[in-house]
């Protein structure tokens, strides 16, 4: 009965030592994973950055290529106006 107790007092105090050194071992993993998943998520916001910085520069691209456009017709029709007006001086 003795011998018994005493195995059964070995194991519990093994049984400590290993939940002692999982808990050592979770302190030493936890920052591992915990850089892991930072690195993920900066990855992730690093690439939806880049995704929003291309739609932006996509959509001022149309706006800059919108306002040439009008800006060639408001000076095709200044020119006509012009034309007109010079014409219309001529002939008076």
């Amino acid at each position: 009965m003795f011998v018994v107790k005493k195995i059964i007092f070995k194991l519990m105090v093994c049984c400590g030592f290993i939940k002692k050194l999982l808990k050592g071992f979770e302190i030493l993993v936890s920052p591992v994973v915990s850089l892991r998943q930072l690195e993920r998520s900066s990855t992730r916001e690093r690439e939806r950055a880049s995704e929003h910085l291309a739609t932006v520069e996509e959509h001022y691209t149309r706006q800059v290529n919108a306002l040439t456009e009008k800006l060639r017709n408001v000076e095709a029709e200044r020119n006509l106006m012009m034309v007109c007006k010079e014409s219309l001086l001529s002939l008076a």
